[in-house]
């Protein structure tokens, strides 16, 4: 270990002293402190204990595989010696880095035993030579026969290529002739896959999309968009088959059917057994290749069996590779030296076995398939979790190297996610397409060698060919398959074997065959196939023939996963479709007519062989596929629909469904054909999912003829307007890319007018280009661009998608070249003309091209993220490029004198347009006017007072901003491989270097640059500050810097004690500011710190308040408080701040790393012992704690002091009130406000406080907080106006500043009282002009009165500006600075220009605001209608749960206004609203009047739910709840339903007619969670139930109920007993059902309750003592069902867990889990076995139910290797009770299965058959009830050897 670590000392010194100069302290000084802790670790005892031990040996490993390891890993080892040196505390921030660390060492543990274990069974591992060598004469037998097997592939059908005139041309004989025939039946030829490309994929995962859920488990088998399984990697880069066996050892290769899979294997299996026969250079492994249909087959009659089991005695087409001694290929793979190769995962045709058979597979990759270094493929990975650095470290040893073995898995892509093989070292691939060069060399290396097969076979027969007429022969056929492959390339590219298959037909008939599609290729073979039956000239029809092999198909593909028949089941199938033909209906006669037939068919068809002795089987699955498709197609138009659309959602029928609909569109007359297609494409009834339409779309490619275009267009609406997004961006943009241009164009401008539907699309394009690499979509095709072109012209004729449409232009112009495809390229030309750089461009001119067209993006310079700016990433352009290219062209003149030009020319632009012109062309000319003038002098822009067209700029113009950050975050992480990569840090540094030295600079003016450029890199979200604050150089930087929150958490720990010691000083640092808005700081500066006129503890507050706007993931959220908690505590506001951190800030370190480290910061500087972290915060102590404060503020004589220790006191009380609330709170008693004794102290308190000033403050800061609120809305509103009354009469009296405060502080209420504000706002105007001899105060009142955009105060603001100098320092405008030094600089070589003009427009987005004060009129600051609403929302609650009067009346008011998609979001935001205010419930009556519309009826049924909630009676009550159900088809009333079923009973009536409605529809029962919480309502189910047993009404009304509380299931109980000692009077079958129904209902409740509740418990114990009522055995039967499904249900997930959980912890927690469910049925147990014992005392009703249910309860232990103790008195009874009848008595057979699952594990048909093997007495009936018993229990197991010939007599006889 000592080497190990001095090793790894080494390493990290390498890595140290490697370091770039520009890399940061802290990244060297966490270096050294490794080394440290490495030195450290040598040096201590601890290098001798188990943790150092598994460390080492971790490390060790990872250097081994590993030339170097990052700085990253030896940081990051850091966290890992300092565990293992045992530093480590039991502190909470630290836990989770501890359990990865203990992780890490188990699994490393792990390993040692998987390698100590091996040792111990094999001893010393033989390596491959030395193996080979002992066993060196199986394997020379071994091999040869894989090369003997898999060195060439047939190739039928040639005969016919030898036609009559080449015969009589050569003189043949008739005997030459017939040994011609015979021996061009089948040619083979040599193959080769080295040039097989494969495509990685990501690991495949199954959809949570909800709308799947209604179709079963096999959907996601079924969609198309499994033809990507897995998504492929961004890189699209493709790997060779042999680079993927190199570097991969776990592989699963995916792949349509015919794209060469097999073939794959074939040739890899030849390729290594050569390999090893000619004992070329190790390391190699011996090939093992496997069918996984004949390991199916196998194992059917081999139940217990595994597949290392069937190694060995494996066969291909039923030959095996050796005739003796399996043991060595097992042996083999335990030596750690086999290519296991395992073909067609997908074939098997059952989904349950195929679960069985994934699962074997990953038993036997878990056991043998192992690395040389003991890794499993579904081991966790221990790296590539974290930083970025882990992806490139390598855990597991090459396969490439010798040792360990090697797996490969192949299965079709559709139906493969169903049982995925998924592991974390699993790599999946799917087989790349071939391209049109490949398709060439296929051809031709296809026709050469198929041409020196003829020339052998020939010469052979003595005929000497003619060398010219050879070639003649040759070149035909080459040309016209190169004619062929030209025009239909993309069929035949899809599939090697298909393309095999049209060489075949074009040899035998070179100018006849010229197919289209598949089907055309298949047909073809079978009309070949025909002939030679016809030739045969036997007394079979064709159509005999044809309805045989569709019956055959049907057979293989149900019931045969290895697409073989054996030849009595081939006898027997054939006989009934010769009786079904009318052949023959005489036994004898259909047995020889069967006979004959297959014999004939076997030697004449060519499509249907004998694959082994007495096995038949189709020669290519695409045969078998073709005659099912046959089948699909016979009957009308309506037949073919209804039985396609009862099939679709299989996928082993999904390409047999392909080729029906291509056959239709080929054979059947346009009209038929457009009606099948009509069908399917209309919405399906039962399935949410368009499966008709993804079927045509998946057709599409191989249709000889298109459907309509209305049919097309139909489809793609169905997807466009689908509501599931997962089926919309999957399919859509897809689809569509399928058509051709002009139905594009067609369908673009036809149907995409709606506005609904244009978003849905809009959304789908622009996930098609994010979703997928960058240049193709998964089919390999292109975006086309005029599907961009057609949406660039929706964006000029509907200005309302002009943001959603520029957004994707923005997003997708880097991905498909747009610039060059839709747009001119003006200004690139005029660039490239006037040799001008793009770099080049001045950046205020760069600024105002960005602006207009984009051209910004981010690229990877060297690991490093860098802006950029290119013409080919412009998204468009218009007219105004016109200047632009005026000013390059110029180049006689100055940058100035061209730039004051152009500004002239948009002036001019402008000036010819009229105020109301909205034109694009005008909007553009203000936006570059802005970017060219800057916002430092906004008083030139008031000449445009009234254009509506600058008010959309200023608007456009945000969002270039946005624009930005969606460009960087569609720039991953994945792109550029570093996490820690920032913008070039040399030109930050540049930037900010120049800015902040230019010469005649005040200090003020270098900080304010410093703090523009701070702003501007933040905003982008591009900044590295780490760089800066690092310097040597200690400027005067960090003055700014430290007085900045952002920064703060980055400085050294000397710097942060500094800082504390600074806040805390008397000279209150102006740091504390920054934790208010902007706007505020200069008021509060003026009015709190500078002139004391509020008090200091009024500042405090607003900062508490507004951390809640503060992004929680931001570190200065988790700073303030500790640093603040001095000040607050002097104030007395330091419970506030204790909540506030504990609630708030405290939960988000365990889940940020970041935080983490700023904690253990701050904990080294005691700033986190106030919060007492250790220990459960003591709501009531810290209450009585602000209580005693109020106490004595109130009993001393009242003053200023007194008053502000009330005012810290109300609002702290009131944060403690809330937070308590929010603890104690539970359903279904939860309010929207705290108590109301608690509020009443509240307002006691503020009553107390004297002065208005901190009244106004206290009842502001209260009445704003929610969640819960802590007044009820109308006491709330009381006291709003009470606040707004104060402040009214109290402004005229206060000075500007303190005035300022107070209405800003208020202002969020002048929505409720509208007029008082603007009589207020007329006061601070008045008063504003008041002070214009104190301009300080009148300076810090317009920064904050500006933020408002209050119209009233327009005037006075804007007075003030225009005879203000100075706007633009007074209100910090950064974007002034930027155009300042733009103007002041003509060269700019040094900086990156791009990056500096991203940086003043995104500070001008913001700035520009300032110009909404120059327009009168205008609706820049109009809200919109869902804007509006929001703010409504937030006014009570941030999780809108409470429905207030003022949303109601604003719905009211607004809700025909509303488009379409407005008015869905309404929709789902009211429907969220569980809860009515009074004064609400007023308003929403008026929506009953709605109920008529069919946009709007939503809100008519939401206000009667909500008015039978309260007890009202409603108006055509009956039948709006009959209507809104069905109506409700979105299940948007879900949830007021489920609150209305939870809340008590006011309205019976209603209530019962809804639960009766529901009752009924059970489609929508099923989308709800009904819980009850009333015992009424209750009552009333109890009473709806009886009605309905006594009514016969099938399904119990209980069967909609998910849960009730707990008092009312021991009311349940109470009702049981009160019906079982007949207190309540039933007849006796009502009472029967009625028991049945609810004690089967609450043991149902039990059984999914947690087991450790004891209430669970206690109760299941009450139920269980019903069973006692001998008297009822109907109940007793009925609880012993329960019992049954519970058994079952327990099974069944053990089954689950074991197929989808790896063996480990996981898998362990979830089987103790079951183990745990199964512990509360001890009871039930005891029941079972006490009936089962007393015989006599019990029913045989009850006691056939009892061994039913003992019987899975067995099973179930057996599935959880769990001990079955059972007494020799119940063994005694059942044997007796096996003996005592005949076995067709129930009671006899489930004895018996019981007595057998007591005896056995693992039980299998054998293990039953055998009880009954001696049992001669068996009738056909007998064995039929027994198979029939059998399938009651929860087992797997066949009774195939007791089902012969008389019990299928007896089922065709019955």
């Amino acid at each position: 270990m000592d080497e190990v670590i001095k090793r790894a000392i080494d390493s990290v010194n390498k890595v140290f002293e490697s370091l770039p100069s520009f890399e940061l302290d802290s990244t060297r000084f966490r270096l050294l402190e490794t080394r440290d802790l490495l030195n450290c670790l040598l040096e201590t005892d601890s290098i001798n204990n188990e943790s150092t031990r598994l460390f080492c040996r971790r490390l060790k490993r990872l250097m081994d595989y590993n030339e170097s390891l990052s700085q990253g890993f030896w940081i990051e080892l850091y966290d890992d010696i300092f565990h293992i040196l045992k530093k480590s505390n039991s502190d909470e921030h630290i836990v989770n880095d501890r359990e990865r660390i203990n992780e890490m060492m188990r699994f490393e543990k792990v390993l040692e035993e998987r390698e100590l274990n091996t040792e111990q069974a094999l001893g010393l591992r033989k390596n491959l030579k030395q193996f080979l060598h002992e066993n060196q004469t199986f394997f020379i037998k071994y091999l040869q026969k894989c090369v003997s097997l898999h060195s060439r592939i047939q190739v039928q059908g040639l005969v016919d290529s030898i036609g009559d005139s080449f015969f009589k041309t050569y003189s043949i004989t008739s005997e030459i002739r017939h040994n011609l025939n015979e021996k061009l039946k089948y040619v083979t030829i040599d193959f080769d896959c080295s040039d097989k490309l494969l495509k990685p994929l990501k690991t495949p995962l199954t959809t949570d999309d909800s709308t799947y859920n209604r179709v079963g488990t096999s959907l996601a088998a079924f969609l198309p968009s499994v033809k990507g399984t897995g998504v492929v990697s961004k890189d699209y880069q493709v790997e060779t088959i042999t680079n993927v066996l190199e570097y991969n050892r776990w592989i699963v290769i995916l792949g349509d059917p015919g794209s060469s899979k097999t073939t794959l294997l074939r040739w890899i299996t030849r390729l290594f057994a050569e390999f090893a026969l000619h004992g070329r250079e190790l390391p190699i492994r011996i090939p093992i290749l496997i069918r996984i249909g004949e390991f199916a087959t196998w194992l059917e009659k081999h139940q217990d069996k595994t597949l290392m089991d069937y190694i060995g005695g494996h066969t291909w087409f039923s030959e095996h590779y050796h005739d003796d001694n399996e043991a060595v290929l097992k042996d083999l793979i335990r030596q750690g030296h086999a290519l296991i190769l395992l073909d067609g995962l997908d074939e098997i045709t059952e989904v349950e076995r195929r679960g069985e058979i994934v699962q074997l597979v990953r038993n036997f990759i878990s056991e043998h398939v192992h690395s040389a270094n003991f890794f499993s493929a579904f081991d966790n990975r221990m790296f590539n979790k974290r930083p970025s650095y882990e992806a490139k470290i390598i855990e597991v040893r090459s396969p490439g190297e010798s040792g360990g073995n090697q797996i490969i898995v192949t299965s079709r892509e559709v139906g493969y996610q169903l049982y995925p093989l998924v592991g974390p070292f699993i790599k999946h691939y799917s087989l790349s397409l071939m391209n049109y060069q490949q398709a060439n060399a296929f051809i031709r290396e296809w026709m050469s060698q198929i041409g020196e097969q003829v020339k052998y076979i020939l010469s052979n027969e003595g005929i000497k060919l003619h060398e010219k007429d050879m070639q003649s022969f040759f070149d035909v056929r080459w040309k016209a398959m190169q004619s062929i492959l030209k025009n239909y390339s993309q069929v035949l590219m899809e599939s090697p074997s298909l393309l095999s298959m049209i060489c075949t037909f074009v040899f035998q008939s070179p100018d006849r065959f010229h197919p289209k599609s598949p089907i055309e290729v298949y047909d073809h073979t079978i009309q070949i196939s025909l002939r030679r039956w016809r030739n045969q000239q036997l007394n079979m029809s064709e159509t005999v023939l044809i309805e045989f092999l569709i019956a055959l198909a049907g057979y293989l593909h149900l019931n045969s996963s290895s697409g073989l028949i054996d030849e009595f089941d081939m006898t027997s199938l054939c006989r009934l479709v010769l009786k079904q033909q009318g052949v023959s209906h005489d036994r004898k006669t259909l047995n020889e007519q069967a006979k004959n037939f297959i014999s004939s068919l076997e030697q004449g068809v060519g499509i249907f062989a004998e694959r082994g002795l007495q096995i038949f089987g189709f020669l290519h699955l695409s045969f078998q596929e073709y005659f099912i498709a046959q089948y699909l197609v016979k009957g009308s138009a309506d037949e073919i629909a209804q039985r396609i659309l009862s099939i679709i959602i299989h996928p082993r029928f999904r390409q047999s469904i392909c080729l029906a609909i291509s056959w239709i569109s080929w054979k059947w007359p346009p009209n038929d054909y457009n009606k099948v297609l009509s069908l399917l494409v209309n919405p399906t009834k039962g399935y949410s999912i368009p499966f008709g339409t993804l079927l045509l779309f998946e057709v599409l490619g191989d249709m000889q003829s298109l459907p309509s275009d209305s049919i097309i267009f139909t489809a793609l609406n169905n997807i466009a307007d689908h509501p599931s997004n997962t089926i919309r961006n999957t399919y859509l943009i897809p689809s569509l890319l399928k058509l051709d241009r002009k139905m594009i164009i067609d369908y673009m401008r036809s149907h995409l007018q709606d506005e609904e539907r244009l978003a849905n699309f809009c959304q789908s394009l622009m996930d098609s280009t994010s979703k997928f690499d960058k240049k193709h979509l998964p089919d390999g095709k292109q975006i086309k661009s005029i599907i961009y072109q057609q949406l660039w012209s929706f964006r000029e004729i509907n200005p309302s998608f002009e943001f959603i449409i520029d957004q994707i232009f923005r997003r997708t112009v880097n991905l498909h070249q747009l610039s060059n495809r839709c747009f001119r390229k003006t200004l690139q030309s005029c660039l490239r003309s006037n040799h001008i750089s793009e770099s080049d461009i001045h950046p205020l001119i760069l600024s105002v091209i960005i602006a207009l067209y984009g051209g910004i993006y981010f690229q990877d310079d060297s690991g490093t993220l860098k802006v950029a700016f290119s013409t080919q990433q412009m998204h468009c352009e218009s007219l105004l490029i016109a200047p632009l290219i005026d000013y390059f062209d110029n180049s006689e003149e100055s940058h100035a004198v061209k730039t004051q030009k152009l500004i002239e020319q948009y002036k001019n632009n402008i000036e010819k347009s009229l105020p109301s012109d909205l034109s694009n062309d005008t909007i553009d000319s203000f936006v570059a006017l802005i970017c060219l003038q800057g916002v430092s002098q906004p008083s030139i822009y008031a000449t445009y007072d009234g254009y509506l067209a600058l008010t959309v700029a200023i608007d456009r113009l945000k969002r270039t901003w946005f624009y930005f950050g969606k460009k960087l975050h569609t720039f991953t992480d994945d792109d550029i491989g570093c996490n820690d990569t920032s913008v070039v840090k040399s030109e930050i540094e540049s930037i900010m270097n120049v800015l902040v030295s230019q010469h005649g600079q005040s200090d003020e003016q270098r900080t304010a640059l410093s703090v523009a450029c701070a702003s501007a890199w933040e905003k982008l979200e591009l900044w590295d500050i780490t760089n800066i604050l690092n310097k040597d150089d200690d400027d005067d930087d960090d003055e700014y810097f430290s007085h900045q929150p952002k920064f703060i958490h980055l400085f050294s720990d000397e710097k942060l004690f500094d800082i504390i010691v600074n806040i805390n000083s008397q000279e209150k640092s102006p740091w504390l500011l920054n934790f208010l808005p902007k706007s505020l700081q200069a008021l509060y500066r003026h009015t709190i710190i500078t002139s004391t006129s509020l008090p200091f503890v009024v500042f405090l507050s607003q900062c508490l308040v507004h951390l809640d706007d503060v992004d929680k993931n931001n570190l200065n959220f988790g700073l303030t408080l500790p640093v603040l908690y001095i000040l607050m505590e002097e104030h007395m506001l330091e419970n506030y701040a204790l909540i506030h951190f504990r609630t708030n800030c405290y939960p988000v370190q365990r889940k940020n790393k970041n935080y983490k480290k700023l904690f253990q910061v701050m904990e080294d500087c005691n700033l986190l012992d106030p919060f007492l972290l250790d220990q459960p915060l003591n709501y009531e102590g810290l209450i009585d704690e602000e209580r005693q404060r109020i106490f004595q503020a109130k009993g001393t004589a009242q003053n200023q002091i007194t008053d502000e220790q009330l005012f810290a006191a109300s609002i702290s009380l009131a944060r403690l009130f809330q937070a308590q609330h929010r603890l104690n709170d539970s359903y279904p008693t939860k309010t929207s406000h705290i108590s109301d004794v608690n509020n009443n102290e509240v307002y006691s308190t503020i009553s107390s406080i004297i002065d208005p000033v901190l009244r106004i403050m206290a009842l502001s800061i209260i009445l704003n907080m929610k969640d819960p609120l802590i007044f009820e809305i109308e006491a709330r509103n009381k006291l709003l106006w009470e606040m707004t009354i104060l402040l009214k009469y109290l402004l005229p009296s206060l000075p500007l500043p303190t005035a300022v405060v107070l209405f800003i502080q208020c202002y969020p209420t002048n929505r409720l009282f509208h007029i008082e504000y603007q009589e207020m706002s007329n006061v601070i105007a008045e008063k504003f002009n008041d002070y214009a001899n104190d301009e300080q105060s009148q300076e810090v009142a317009f920064i904050a009165l500006q933020s408002l955009n209050n119209p009233q105060l327009s005037s006075c603001l804007s007075q003030f500006i225009k005879r203000t100098n100075n706007v633009s320092d007074l209100l910090q405008l950064h974007s002034s600075m930027f155009h300042n030094y733009f103007a002041n600089t003509n060269s700019f070589e040094s900086l990156n220009t791009t990056l500096l003009a991203s940086m003043y427009l995104t500070e001008l987005c913001f700035d520009n605001q300032i110009l909404t004060m120059y327009i009168k009129n205008n609706d820049t600051n109009k809200l919109s209608f869902l804007e509006e609403l929001d703010q409504l929302w937030n006014e009570t609650s941030k999780v809108k749960k409470l429905l207030t009067s003022r949303v109601a009346s604003w719905i009211t008011d607004h809700l025909y206004m509303l488009n379409k998609l407005e008015l869905s979001r309404v929709i789902q935001d009211v429907s969220q609203c569980l809860m009515v205010d009074k004064a609400g419930l007023l308003e929403v009556c008026k929506w009953l009047n709605y109920r008529t519309c069919e946009d709007s009826r939503f809100f008519a049924y939401y206000a009667a739910l909500q008015l039978i909630i309260e007890g009202s009676d409603i108006a055509d009550e009956t039948e709006m709840i009959d209507e809104m159900l069905l109506v409700d088809t979105e299940f948007i009333l879900k949830p007021i339903i489920e609150h209305l079923i939870s809340s008590r009973l006011m309205n019976s009536t209603a209530v019962r007619r809804l639960l009766f409605v529901l009752h009924k529809n059970a489609h929508y029962c099923s989308k709800i969670y009904i819980s009850i919480y009333s015992e009424d309502m209750l009552q009333l189910c109890l009473e709806l139930e009886i009605e309905r047993i006594k009514e016969s009404v099938p399904r119990s009304f209980f069967s909609i109920i998910n849960d009730c509380s707990q008092e009312l299931l021991i009311y349940l109980v109470k009702h049981l007993y009160a019906c079982i000692i007949d207190r309540i009077q039933l007849e006796g079958f009502v009472k029967d059902n009625y028991l049945i129904v609810i004690v089967q209902w609450m043991l149902m409740k039990c059984t999914r309750k947690a087991t450790t509740d004891n209430f669970v418990v206690n109760l299941y114990k009450n139920v269980l003592q019903f069973f006692d009522y001998h008297g009822r055995s109907v109940v007793q039967k009925a609880i012993v069902y329960v019992f049954n499904s519970v058994y079952t249900d327990i099974r069944s997930q053990a089954e689950r867990i074991s197929m989808q959980c790896v063996r480990g912890p996981q898998m362990t927690k979830e089987l103790a889990r079951l183990k745990e469910n199964l512990a509360l049925q001890s009871d039930t147990i005891t029941c079972l076995e006490n009936v089962i014992s007393s015989r006599n005392l019990y029913s045989d009703d009850v006691l056939v139910v009892c061994l039913l249910a003992y019987g899975n309860y067995l099973l179930v232990l057996d599935k959880l290797n769990m001990e079955k103790n059972v007494s020799d008195e119940l063994r005694n009874a059942l044997t007796m009770l096996s003996a005592e009848a005949s076995y067709s008595n129930l009671i006899a057979v489930r004895a018996t299965f019981c007595l057998n699952f007591i005896e056995h594990s693992n039980i299998t048909r054998n293990t039953i058959a055998n009880w009954y093997k001696h049992k001669s007495d068996l009738t056909a009936e007998m064995k039929y009830k027994i198979l029939l018993q059998q399938t009651l229990y929860n087992t797997k197991i066949e009774f195939g050897l007791m089902f012969d010939n008389e019990v299928i007599d007896h089922l065709h006889k019955y």
